[in-house]
């Protein structure tokens, strides 16, 4: 496989997350976050805003502070600019210790973030011990680079554990270029009863498998599938209704620019099965263009950060009709806590993907 394939695997987690609102129970309202809008300003330095600190390595060039020029909602944001290089990478970002949480309780962090020029902008929560010193959970979210507008970026969910002293967010930017930060939420998450799998042969775990079903208000917005993109001109990625192998519509990315990191782009959809230790196979049908690699995957997470069990399709390269393509059969981990499917463009050309299938397998996979 493109080794490629890593820069994407929390990215494909992210945005599974974000999508995948049948999988679970709607959010509650309550924001445990102080001043998440960014609107009160210090009593100290009107400049920086309340309840948040600059964790940051001091540099001549590092500013942040609060931004009144782009914001999302209200009258401030988050701000924080860079053009210092530094010896070590270093994350520099805007913090707050979260009060009123309890062990065994779930919780998303979500902020919207736009930037520019930014080597990566990410969020992320992380849990510590008593002693503040022992880092027993974390979760964190897909990481935006270039020049980007406003985006919602989410950390996977995160339960706290028995152990935690302290609970704290981050919204920063590594390296150089500017990055905004507004709308900050950090929010209880119920986590649901996952249903078993259908059992029956060739039950497809795949929702909206043919690209027929389209977002209400955007006909070229596939309905259950996100995308999990590198920023790049003239990248195309929708859902098409011309030149589908069947049926009226197909998945299409289209990346006419080559980049110094091959970036692998995709289409993700989460599967809301309880797949533990189960043994699946993924297939579908890809038509490419001067591409230099398509393929179909399947990524079973144990957390955000952690993909114990892959399998994957052929990669098609060059121009090809449709051809269907499957994996092996992939016996996924028992600690498997969510299951995703991607079709994915490593690289410069375009793909076309239709009728994506998960099902279950009989035949034991290869050792």
């Amino acid at each position: 496989m493109p080794s490629t394939i890593a820069l994407l695997q929390l990215s494909a987690f992210a945005a599974a997350v974000l999508g995948a609102s049948t999988a679970r129970s709607q959010q509650a309202d309550a924001n445990r976050l102080k001043n998440p809008g960014a609107e009160e300003v210090s009593r100290v330095d009107e400049s920086q805003p309340a309840a948040w600190t600059a964790a940051k390595a001091p540099a001549a060039g590092l500013a942040m502070r609060l931004d009144e020029q782009f914001v999302r909602a209200g009258r401030r944001s988050l701000f924080i600019g860079n053009t210092h290089v530094y010896a070590e990478s270093q994350f520099n970002n805007w913090a707050q210790r979260v009060e009123g949480w309890k062990a065994g309780e779930t919780y998303v962090f979500a902020a919207w973030v736009k930037t520019d020029r930014a080597e990566s902008a990410s969020i992320c929560v992380q849990v510590w011990d008593e002693g503040g010193k022992i880092l027993v959970a974390y979760a964190t979210s897909e990481s935006l680079t270039g020049t980007r507008e406003w985006q919602k970026l989410a950390t996977g969910p995160l339960t706290i554990p028995a152990r935690a002293g302290a609970l704290v967010v981050r919204a920063g930017l590594t390296g150089r270029g500017r990055a905004w930060f507004d709308e900050l939420s950090l929010r209880p998450e119920d986590v649901p009863d996952v249903p078993k799998p259908p059992e029956e042969r060739g039950a497809n775990l795949v929702m909206n498998a043919g690209i027929e079903e389209s977002d209400a208000k955007h006909e070229d917005e596939p309905r259950f599938w996100v995308r999990a993109q590198v920023a790049a001109p003239g990248l195309e990625m929708r859902r098409v209704t011309e030149g589908a192998r069947r049926g009226n519509a197909a998945l299409l990315i289209n990346n006419p620019q080559r980049l110094p990191d091959e970036a692998t782009n995709n289409w993700a959809q989460s599967v809301p099965y309880d797949l533990a230790g189960r043994i699946v196979r993924v297939s579908g049908w890809v038509r490419t263009e001067n591409a230099q690699g398509a393929y179909i995957c399947v990524q079973g997470w144990a957390d955000a950060a952690h993909m114990p069990s892959f399998g994957s399709t052929e990669v098609i390269k060059g121009t090809q009709e449709w051809k269907r393509v499957q994996s092996k059969p992939v016996r996924l981990s028992p600690n498997v806590t969510m299951v995703t499917v991607r079709a994915a463009l490593t690289g410069t050309g375009k793909a076309w993907f239709d009728d994506i299938m998960l099902e279950l397998a009989d035949d034991e996979p290869l050792e």
